[in-house]
């Protein structure tokens, strides 16, 4: 009885009525390095080969078309023209199927080259996630190395001692004549000298230093700023004629 399905025999055991040969078992696949190596190779050698073919059918393809034109020209039987019009149309077939041979060559070659690309990124992507993953764990070891709150501290005290630094320097660097100093009586001497270096007249006299009083000195010329002496000679002498002479 004919059997539409057959059984299988196993690898290596000879098959009895009624079963088949199991089928052999696929080669392994090589790998993707050396398979688009020899690939290219082919295509290149494709490209290379259809390149000459191509270039000798454009010859004999102008050769033809010449030949052609020749035989128009002189009158040649039309028997003889259709038969170069059959010639130059042949070659311009076979002109046209080189060129689609090279297109997909073309395609075949830009395919594997994007394949090839998409290969190494996936491999660049690999190594960059293992690289990432090494470098993680390092970085939890160092993290629990560090105390937080030990960082904390030493940045608090750092700022203490920065703060403290810089109230000593700017202590150090205050100015101590500056206070016994009356800016501006400066400013007015200053715009007096300016007006007397432009040309004008200095409207800036100098007021003159208080005098130490004596404690017995007092009323008028204790608020004025002279001694009483010195007022009361100022009186006398108002009141006294001018020198004159002794007579003999």
């Amino acid at each position: 009885m004919f059997r539409r399905n057959p059984k299988v025999a196993p690898p290596g055991v000879v098959p009895p009525t009624g079963f088949r040969s199991a089928p052999p078992a696929p080669a392994a696949a090589a790998p993707f390095g050396s398979a688009l190596h020899d690939a290219t190779v082919r295509m290149e050698k494709q490209e290379s080969k259809t390149n000459a073919n191509l270039q000798r059918v454009t010859n004999e393809l102008e050769a033809a078309k010449t030949e052609l034109r020749r035989c128009t020209a002189s009158g040649a039987p039309p028997s003889t023209q259709a038969l170069y019009k059959k010639r130059v149309l042949h070659k311009m077939r076979e002109r046209n199927m080189l060129q689609a041979q090279l297109g997909h060559v073309a395609n075949r070659a830009f395919n594997l080259q994007q394949v090839a690309a998409a290969k190494e990124g996936m491999e660049s992507a690999r190594d960059t996630v293992a690289i990432m993953q090494a470098g993680q764990a390092e970085l939890k070891t160092l993290q629990a190395s560090v105390d937080i709150d030990k960082a904390q501290d030493v940045m608090d005290d750092m700022a203490d001692t920065l703060a403290d630094v810089e109230d000593v320097n700017e202590t150090l660097s205050y100015d101590i004549g500056t206070a016994v100093v009356d800016e501006t009586e400066l400013e007015a001497e200053m715009d007096g000298l300016e007006a007397e270096l432009a040309g004008g007249t200095a409207s800036y006299v100098p007021a003159a230093p208080p005098m130490a009083m004596p404690s017995y000195a007092g009323g008028a010329a204790a608020t004025s700023g002279v001694p009483s002496y010195a007022s009361s000679y100022t009186a006398s002498s108002a009141s006294e004629s001018p020198y004159a002479a002794p007579q003999r």
